[in-house]
């Protein structure tokens, strides 16, 4: 009995251990399972870890080297000075270019940006070039102003600015900049009005007649402005020098001045203008004038001439000529090269004016019977014996 009872005790001992034994190997297998897994899930993320530092690292080492690099090597040159004419008369109109030439020093190519930077004119231009490698490209700026703008100088700021290198984008912080003048021209104009009609005019003896003109300044910046005047014997045909025409049937004369140098063949001048109202005897006057502003001139011309005696006589014996009159006006700036052109007198507004009229002067002859019968005894001969004759009559009364 003891030894039937030991055996179940024995196999129940035993059984007990092999159901332990295979509980505890069932156990670490899951371990080793679970052991295994963590391991491979945690080598995953760490080799993600690895790689997204290495991508990190890269790209931080290529914005590093961009950064570092040196600014392309290119240049920016412009035209330097543009002259703009705004004279409203002239064909050209006020509009401009500007070429701008942009040199790449590199061995890429390089893409740019283009701005520009200028008040009172309007400025037009492509927003981009591109520059291939170690080459150049042109590009234009164009100005426009308006006619009538007043005399003055801009600044036009030109400038470039890099935003490609090759394929890659480029921040530029240092972009190229180019100072270009833009200059208004100077232009004359001017109107001139006269007061009265211009009018062929006779003077008798002494008589004079007075001409006022209003000069007004309609350039675009201060100018000088001149008025004169002048006169001289007309000409006349001289029927002892005649000669033949390209006309068979007809014949021609030589033209000349019926005066000798003895006598004055020039109507007395005198003038003034609206700031004196003084005369003064002279045949010019000067006036600067600001735009706009205007001046009156007026002149006075006189047959008071002291010498008439060689002048040709009329049919009742008096002195007579003929005088060609001449005022002209012109402004100071619009005179320079005038001369060399083949403008007329008043063709433009900046064009001198020259006006011409015929002044018919007659001149009594006070030679009297005396004068007449004794050849070159004269009026003024006449008075002083008129005077010596009153003298001696009068002596000739005190001693009786």
């Amino acid at each position: 009995m003891f030894m039937f009872n030991a055996l179940p005790t024995s196999f129940s001992g035993s059984g007990a251990n092999a159901t332990s034994t295979s509980q505890t190997s069932i156990g670490r297998g899951r371990e080793k399972e679970y052991g295994s897994k963590f391991c491979t899930s945690n080598m995953r993320k760490l080799l993600m870890t690895v790689m997204c530092a290495i991508l990190l690292l890269q790209t931080i080492t290529l914005v590093s080297a961009q950064a570092q690099l040196p600014p392309p090597n290119y240049s920016l040159i412009c035209d330097s000075q543009i002259r703009m004419d705004v004279d409203p008369e002239t064909s050209t109109p006020p509009s401009e270019k500007m070429d701008c030439v942009v040199t790449n020093e590199e061995s890429y190519a390089l893409e740019l940006s283009i701005s520009s930077e200028m008040s009172g004119l309007s400025v037009e231009h492509d927003d981009s070039i591109v520059v291939g490698a170690n080459s150049e490209e042109t590009f234009q700026v164009t100005i426009d102003a308006e006619n009538e703008m007043m005399l003055a100088a801009y600044s036009l700021s030109t400038s470039t600015e890099v935003t490609k290198t090759g394929e890659f984008d480029y921040s530029d912080d240092d972009p190229k900049k180019y100072n270009t003048m833009i200059e208004i021209l100077q232009y004359a104009a001017y109107i001139l009005e006269p007061q009265q009609g211009d009018n062929d005019q006779k003077l008798l003896d002494d008589e004079y007649f007075e001409l006022t003109y209003t000069l007004t300044n309609k350039g675009n910046a201060q100018d000088k402005f001149s008025m004169n005047t002048y006169s001289y014997a007309s000409r006349i045909c001289d029927e002892e020098q005649t000669f033949e025409t390209s006309n068979e049937d007809a014949s021609g004369c030589v033209l000349s001045t019926p005066v000798s140098d003895d006598c004055d063949e020039e109507l007395d001048v005198e003038v003034r203008n609206s700031w004196s109202k003084d005369w003064e005897k002279r045949t010019s006057m000067v006036a600067f004038l600001d735009v706009d502003q205007s001046v009156s001139i007026t002149f006075k011309m006189s047959a008071s001439v002291e010498n008439s005696t060689c002048w040709p006589k009329n049919s009742e014996e008096d002195y007579h000529l003929e005088f060609t009159h001449v005022v002209r006006a012109y402004s100071d700036f619009g005179l320079r090269g005038w001369y060399d052109g083949d403008d007329d007198w008043g063709q433009y507004d900046h064009s001198p004016i020259r006006i011409e009229r015929t002044v018919d002067v007659t001149k009594s002859n006070d030679e009297g019977i005396l004068s007449s019968a004794i050849p070159g005894f004269e009026s003024s001969y006449l008075l002083l014996c008129v005077f010596l004759a009153v003298i001696i009559h009068n002596r000739k009364n005190r001693l009786y």
